[in-house]
């Protein structure tokens, strides 16, 4: 009989709050403020309990989620291989804030790839979805380059929609660099002609997806353009759940 399958969390890191915000001029508030204990999700932990916000990543493999993650952290820690087989691992660097009235986190999770096969979604689509619940903020990943979004709107339609709060997602449309015409300039700044293309394929992925626009955001990962703005629209959505500290 085969082994069940199961999810393992792999934390790669361990940081402080103030590591985040010297990472992104969009983080530099957080030391001033803590998560509501009624807001973050509760967690047992080797030395006590803990209080946390989770933002987690989820694309098909390939997207370029985890190089992203990295340029947005400015910390190459996430790795860029799945792990296949009978486990696969969320991967997370953790931040934690200061205060002697508990132990509180904020956490960055980078879930394993999408799309390899059929089978293996549906084994672990039922993992997904509890680990995305349990999420504060939801970074969709996209590419800008490819025409067609059938399997992203059918993991999309099974993990998201529907079972999850609106305002947790944020869709990246990710590699804007890859759109046509090609622009080898550096450092990577969009075109006009590429600006164009990119407001219409923002407007696609707006209909196929039924989100707003001010839901998605367009970056560069590989390129490290406008993670500026990924991580304003995350902060957005995590401000709600700070209280001053």
């Amino acid at each position: 009989m085969p082994a069940p399958r199961e999810l393992l969390c792999n934390i790669l890191a361990e940081r402080t709050v103030d590591d985040l915000a010297a990472a992104r001029e969009a983080f530099s508030d957080l030391p001033d403020y803590v998560p509501g204990k009624a807001q973050a999700f509760k967690w047992e932990r080797s030395n006590g309990e803990s209080h946390d916000l989770t933002v987690v990543a989820l694309r098909k493999s390939g997207y370029g989620k985890s190089t992203t993650l990295n340029g947005l952290l400015r910390e190459n820690v996430f790795e860029t291989s799945d792990i296949s087989g009978c486990t696969r691992t969320l991967q997370s660097i953790e931040y934690r804030f200061s205060t002697a009235q508990g132990q509180y986190y904020c956490s960055f999770a980078d879930l394993p790839g999408l799309g390899e096969t059929r089978s293996l979604d549906e084994e672990y689509y039922p993992l997904y979805r509890d680990t995305l619940r349990m999420a504060h903020v939801v970074l969709y990943f996209l590419r800008a380059d490819q025409r067609d979004y059938s399997i992203d709107q059918r993991a999309f339609d099974e993990l998201v929609r529907g079972s999850l709060a609106s305002d947790k997602v944020i869709l990246v449309l990710n590699a804007i660099d890859r759109i046509e015409p090609l622009n080898r300039a550096l450092p990577f700044s969009p075109s006009m002609e590429q600006q164009r293309s990119l407001k219409e394929k923002i407007e696609v992925v707006q209909r196929i997806f039924s989100v707003p626009k001010t839901a998605i955001v367009s970056i560069s990962g590989a390129e490290v353009c406008n993670l500026d703005g990924l991580a304003r629209m995350i902060v957005q959505r995590l401000a709600p759940l700070l209280f001053a500290a």
